[in-house]
């Protein structure tokens, strides 16, 4: 696992608010899944992804 810089998705906005997050681990599926087009640099003020604790 190496952190990164945070980033999130531009569809974050079309969740509930329970589901928003942002990542910053290299290794999490669901970040890594966000194609670089829909890619957002910071945190977007959303709470950090759980599977980038891990």
């Amino acid at each position: 696992m190496a952190k990164v810089s945070p980033y999130y998705s531009v569809n974050e906005a079309k969740k509930p608010t329970d589901k928003q997050v942002h990542h910053d681990n290299d290794q999490c599926r669901a970040g890594r899944d966000i194609p670089q087009s829909e890619r957002r640099s910071g945190t977007g003020g959303y709470r950090h992804c759980k599977d980038c604790d891990n």
